[in-house]
């Protein structure tokens, strides 16, 4: 598990050296510590190891564990089934019932992805999104610029309607948006107006903030759709130099792929 951890860490592709530690822990994961389980499941995702067999076994080995995991270890799990794309449903379930009651140990951070983990695995589980919205809101003042957007975006994704958060998201990005990157603004934007929140004040800062972003072609093509998107969706056209930006930027879009053609 150190040595997964280590190397996924550090970034450094290792894939033998990854399959020849699953292919030696698949029949010692019983005796994996909740830390190490936890540890070797955020490893193989942060690494993008392809190993579904060896998931099979770790995603039991997990949820039989659940109860001892610890609130990092619960989200870390979550996070690293979701980044991976594999199914996991049972332990899934698991995590959402113990990370609900633990809700309120969870750092800002965790609170964010551990609502984004189950959005993007369109897995179910309102009462965990109560309880990360009611300890978000607690905390919100804690929260950056990732985690705003993260947190945004898994709820609206997820269909769940959280007014008190999103209120109090858009109260706490609002002063912060100039530390926002381009694809934070976006899903920020998007995810706002997705979840019918058309926070004026908000909209306004995400506009002058993405005019400058525009203008060093910081934005990617999905980043602008959304953006403009967004944008129309709540009735709002931005301010003169975002229309202006937007404008250009398709243009120029539509230029590259007519040479491309």
């Amino acid at each position: 598990a150190n040595t997964a951890w280590a190397f996924a860490k550090a970034g450094h592709p290792a894939p033998s050296l990854f399959e020849a530690i699953t292919l030696a822990a698949v029949t010692r994961l019983g005796s994996f510590k909740p830390q190490e389980l936890a540890n070797t499941a955020w490893a193989c995702a942060t690494a993008q190891y392809e190993a579904p067999p060896f998931y099979e076994q770790l995603a039991y080995a997990c949820r039989v564990r659940i109860s001892d995991f610890n609130a990092q270890e619960l989200a870390n799990t979550a996070w690293a089934f979701a980044k991976l794309g594999h199914p996991a449903p049972r332990l899934l379930s698991a995590v959402a019932v113990a990370a609900t009651r633990r809700a309120g140990e969870l750092k800002p951070q965790e609170l964010a992805s551990t609502a984004w983990s189950f959005a993007a695995a369109n897995h179910s589980a309102p009462l965990l999104f109560d309880a990360i919205a009611q300890a978000a809101v607690l905390r919100v003042d804690q929260f950056g610029p990732r985690s705003i957007a993260l947190t945004a975006w898994a709820f609206s994704r997820a269909s769940h309607a959280s007014p008190a958060l999103f209120d109090a998201l858009a109260a706490r990005a609002t002063p912060l948006l100039d530390e926002f990157d381009a694809q934070g603004l976006a899903n920020l934007a998007w995810s706002f107006a997705a979840a019918g929140r058309p926070a004026t004040a908000l909209f306004d800062g995400i506009a002058a903030a993405a005019g400058p972003r525009l203008a060093a072609g910081e934005y990617k093509p999905q980043e602008l759709a959304s953006t403009a998107w967004a944008f129309a969706q709540v009735g709002r056209n931005g301010t003169d130099e975002l229309v202006a930006a937007l404008s250009v930027e398709a243009a120029c879009l539509q230029l590259d792929r007519i040479e491309v053609l």
